[in-house]
């Protein structure tokens, strides 16, 4: 989780990080020990950046300071951003108040060799315009990110201790509120979505199989392996028209859906349990890895993956997979275009999903769902899950695919359509091994 706290001089930044800081056992930083040099000099500007981007940069943190010129970068990185948008009056009581307690003293948030002192006219005027200046700026960059990151923006002291209430609660310690780290998703990732994952995808599964069957035409592809095939979507399309299929997945339960299909429509299919990362079946015309399936690894194991599908390509072999497009989530308000909210009823029985979604600049795209599940004349069962992937911009591709042998021959959208950078969601990669 990463937390930041911002507002004026005297809002209270540093009392509630110390207090969230206690809740949470997060790194807390102080912007004021890194910016302000001994008998409170001023930092080299490029030095305190410097320094300032690698505490962002770290996994988990609270910062808590202004060093407005940065605060762009800061939220980027935030999941979490505390505005303190405190009355002008009440800052400039409690500076006035803390000059007095502690004269002399080097407070726990402050730099060290800088006593507190009693507020100067240049320290006075600066107060003054944060609220002229500096907060209409925070107040126009939060809402910007409003539908990116949670937002939390605190005019006074019961609003303050209701924010408190709710990071000590349980419901703030669990996922609703934490963000998460993103890992490899383990085998068992989509045990409770596999029996209604090909209801959910069945019309995208439509689209993007054509899509496939156009370029496998284009190209002249005849053998094809399947390194993600889930329950069977693309396998059975494909073998259904001519290819020669070998599917593969790691998730037990997913397999056996698609075995089920298979059998059920007499369709002769090799089915592998494996990992993309490191199954070898053979040589192939064409390997493809479909839904987002590669967002389920770390940049590093889809490379690995990249290595793994490159082992398994005939010389000239076509790589085909969709992923998010990072730029276009990142844009405006489209990340809230990835919210669901799905149902579906079967016999006496409605399943309902609700889930949103929020993403950070380092294309880390946290999703979180609760699943109801009602049986007639019965209270529904809920429950909550969550889950990352790993997206990417269409460059990013480019450059992971160009450093482990592969040569990007077009990028599109699922449908086939010309990629904008700007307005395609998913991105469609066709890769040849060189």
């Amino acid at each position: 989780m990463k937390i930041a706290i911002v507002g004026s001089p005297g809002s209270g930044k540093s009392t509630l990080a110390e207090t969230l800081h206690k809740i949470l056992d997060l790194p807390l930083y102080h912007l004021d020990q890194y910016f302000w040099q001994p008998e409170w000099q001023r930092p080299d500007r490029q030095a305190f950046a410097k320094t300032h981007h690698k505490l962002c940069d770290k996994n988990e943190w609270i910062i808590e300071g202004m060093a407005t010129r940065h605060f762009d970068y800061r939220i980027q990185k935030a999941y979490i951003v505390i505005f303190l948008d405190i009355p002008l009056w009440l800052c400039l009581y409690r500076v006035f108040k803390r000059a007095l307690t502690s004269f002399g003293k080097v407070r726990k948030s402050s730099a060290q060799e800088c006593p507190e002192r009693m507020p100067d006219r240049e320290f006075l005027t600066y107060i003054w315009n944060f609220y002229k200046k500096k907060r209409p700026e925070i107040v126009k960059l939060l809402q910007q990110y409003k539908n990116q990151k949670k937002i939390f923006v605190i005019k006074n002291k019961t609003e303050l201790d209701k924010l408190i209430k709710k990071f000590e609660s349980k419901k703030c310690k669990g996922n609703t509120m934490k963000p998460l780290s993103h890992t490899s998703a383990k085998p068992s990732h989509y045990d409770q979505a596999a029996d209604h994952y090909d209801t959910f995808n069945e019309e995208k599964s439509k689209i993007i199989n054509n899509t496939i069957d156009q370029i496998f035409k284009k190209h002249n592809v005849k053998t094809v392996l399947d390194l993600a095939c889930g329950t069977g979507s693309q396998v059975l399309y494909l073998a259904k028209r001519g290819y020669s299929v070998v599917g593969v997945d790691i998730n037990e339960k997913m397999l056996n859906i698609a075995k089920e299909k298979a059998q059920k429509e007499n369709i002769d299919v090799q089915l592998i349990k494996g990992d993309m990362r490191t199954t070898h079946v053979g040589q192939f015309d064409a390997v493809i890895t479909i839904f987002n399936a590669i967002g389920h690894l770390t940049e590093n194991d889809f490379e690995t993956a990249l290595q793994n599908i490159h082992s398994n390509l005939k010389d000239g072999g076509l790589y085909i997979f969709d992923i998010f497009n990072l730029h276009y989530l990142m844009l405006g308000n489209n990340i809230t275009k990835l919210t669901i909210d799905w149902s579906e009823t079967i016999n006496d029985t409605t399943v309902r999903d609700i889930q949103y979604s929020i993403i950070d600049q380092d294309g880390i795209l946290t999703s979180y769902t609760m699943s109801s599940v009602k049986k007639e004349n019965q209270k529904p069962e809920l429950t909550h899950h969550s889950q990352t992937l790993q997206v990417y911009t269409a460059k990013q591709l480019k450059e992971l695919l160009h450093k482990n042998g592969f040569e990007v021959i077009e990028q599109c959208d699922i449908d086939g359509s010309k990629f904008s950078e700007d307005d395609t969601e998913r991105i469609l990669t066709i890769a040849k091994k060189k």
